[in-house]
């Protein structure tokens, strides 16, 4: 059995405020727009309220993939954060 290893990334998803979903893409929209991802898990879906993010307790999910460099890790996050489309209603 041959293993390869590719060196990998990880991040969280937060929400900057906290409130209510108005959108949010799937796993599988995000992993059509970044084909270095691994895995995609989200934990909330439209009409969920959400904290600001504040630490990985109140993260709204998380992204595996593959990445050469910090550059390209930076690179990925900030295509992440855009395939996210994440939408929040505040709370008045």
């Amino acid at each position: 059995l041959l293993s390869l290893t590719k060196p990998c990334g990880s991040y969280v998803f937060g929400s900057e405020q906290a409130g209510g979903i108005d959108y949010i893409a799937s796993s599988q929209e995000i992993s059509e727009k970044i084909p270095e991802l691994l895995s995609c898990e989200l934990n909330y879906a439209v009409g969920d309220a959400v904290s600001a993010f504040e630490h990985s307790g109140n993260g709204l999910g998380y992204a595996l993939f593959t990445c050469s460099s910090e550059d390209n890790y930076l690179q990925i996050v900030k295509r992440l954060q855009s395939a996210l489309q994440l939408r929040i209603t505040t709370q008045p």
